[in-house]
């Protein structure tokens, strides 16, 4: 077990690395061509790559062998093409749909906060309309909450 969480590092760690060494190329890139420094679909084509390369080290993670996580990435590797046709046939249930709708969520809010941060939008709402969402947040803590989970992740360590 103790190979896997080693992999999981050596891969965040060599994320982090070519971060770091290639920053200055694209720099220099922005700076020769400012439009892609702004550019929303290199964005968010940088975005679903990170997402993917993080989600793949976490197969490494969650993996009770280094061949048990090699089998999982072949799987993958061998079922992207079947993907379509597989979640048209998916019986969805209202714990994913709501998941989903989760995950919009947060994306929204993450896009306001872009622009202008929430906390800022917070500090000039009205304290009626603050105070809602503070009970709204708490009152979904609550709720979604997942109470009686018995394991905790980092216990295999």
């Amino acid at each position: 077990m103790g190979w896997t969480f080693l992999i999981w590092g050596v891969l965040n760690g060599a994320y982090q690395w070519i971060g770091l060494a290639t920053r200055g190329l694209w720099e220099r890139l922005g700076g020769i061509l400012p439009a892609l420094r702004q550019n929303a679909a290199l964005s968010l084509v940088r975005i679903l790559l990170t997402f993917h390369l993080i989600a793949i080290s976490w197969i490494f993670f969650r993996a009770q062998s280094v061949g048990d996580a090699l089998t999982v990435i072949q799987k993958i590797a061998t079922s992207l093409l079947e993907i379509p046709s597989l979640l048209v046939q998916y019986p969805f249930t209202y714990e994913q749909g709501l998941g989903f709708g989760l995950i919009a969520l947060l994306l929204f809010v993450e896009t306001l906060d872009e622009r202008r941060p929430i906390v800022q939008r917070m500090a000039a709402a009205p304290v009626v309309l603050r105070w809602g969402c503070y009970y709204l947040v708490i009152f979904g803590v609550l709720i979604l909450g997942r109470w009686q989970a018995k394991e905790f992740i980092y216990m295999q360590f």
